[in-house]
């Protein structure tokens, strides 16, 4: 299942990336999250989860993937939420909000760790 995580994840990260990128580009493109761009943050987490299958110490794997792997989740919550009430807006894939994808991806990434 590791392999699937890493894949999951890295391609995660890659399309935080492009946020990342709209959001140097255009200020404000992401949504903040304590005053930092949300997209830096989901990008972070994505890089840690990723990082988890490649730790060779058991123990330090499952810190670091469970401590990346819940602060996307929270990210995702909290925008989703926030969208749901129309509170704030999130990047758009299409029509799809990130945000929603982002909550659908970071409980699929759970589920495969805990299979």
């Amino acid at each position: 299942m590791s392999e699937y995580i890493f894949i999951i994840s890295f391609l995660g990260f890659i399309s935080s990336m492009v946020l990342v990128y709209k959001e140097r580009k255009v200020p404000g493109y992401c949504p903040k999250f304590f005053e930092m761009p949300a997209c830096y943050l989901v990008a972070l987490a994505y890089v840690l989860v990723s990082l988890s299958v490649t730790i060779n110490t058991i123990w330090l794997g499952v810190l670091v993937f469970w401590f990346g792997s819940v602060l996307g989740l929270i990210l995702a919550i909290v925008f989703s939420y926030r969208k749901l009430t129309k509170k704030a807006e999130c990047p758009k894939f299409f029509i799809i909000p990130l945000c929603y994808v982002s909550f659908l991806v970071f409980i699929l990434l759970i589920i495969l760790r805990l299979i």
